[in-house]
């Protein structure tokens, strides 16, 4: 058995590199026309479009939906804030002057 030169190795191995290739691109394409005739058929459903997909992303609709509950939660805690207020003017009308009368007579008590 004769030895193989580097030029013939290198023509064998890009022999098989290319059989490879070209079966793999093989596959591919009677995969593509495989769906294709799927698709034909009215064995398969045509895939989405881009737009369809981005309607239906759910993704898209957790982030907003999360900015809607952040904006909602915003809101609730300026009422909230302003009821607090509200009330806390409220028990400063109604018994400030009491709080702090109780609040002397226990120190002049203590004393």
């Amino acid at each position: 058995m004769q030895e193989l030169s580097n030029q013939e190795k290198e023509a064998i191995s890009a022999e098989y590199v290319q059989r490879r290739i070209r079966g793999i691109l093989a596959r591919k394409q009677v995969e593509q026309m495989r769906q294709e005739e799927m698709i034909f058929l009215g064995m398969q459903r045509k895939p989405k479009t881009a737009a369809e997909l981005a309607l239906d992303d759910p993704i898209a609709e957790m982030e907003r939906t999360k900015q809607i509950r952040k904006q909602m939660q915003e809101d609730n805690m300026i009422v909230f804030d302003a009821a607090k207020q509200d009330l806390a003017d409220a028990i400063d009308e109604i018994e400030g002057n009491d709080i702090i009368e109780n609040m002397l007579k226990e120190r002049r008590e203590w004393i």
